[in-house]
């Protein structure tokens, strides 16, 4: 069996739960927004108006903690590629 110099499947895995993670986070964030929304409406008698609202607040703050994560585990990848390539020569 062939190994790529400088992968350690350990690390790999590691770093893939972690990305899996950013779903999961996505998803309970989004899931606050709704609840919150929801009791709010429910203990102001308000219709759907905080529902809506805290829907898209949800929405906002999983995107941009989303995004804020994803471009933290690019910056750590290629930070990876770049040291793979300087070892190489």
């Amino acid at each position: 069996m062939r190994t790529t110099p400088g992968f350690d499947p350990k690390k790999e895995q590691a770093r893939l739960l972690g990305l899996m993670g950013l779903g999961v986070t996505f998803g309970c964030e989004l899931i606050a927004g709704l609840a919150i929304g929801w009791l709010l409406d429910q203990w102001l008698e308000t219709g759907h108006l905080f529902l809506i609202i805290g829907t898209i607040l949800g929405l906002l703050v999983g995107t941009l903690g989303f995004f804020k994560a994803a471009m933290k585990a690019n910056r750590a990848a290629a930070a990876r590629a770049q040291s793979l390539s300087e070892s190489d020569s």
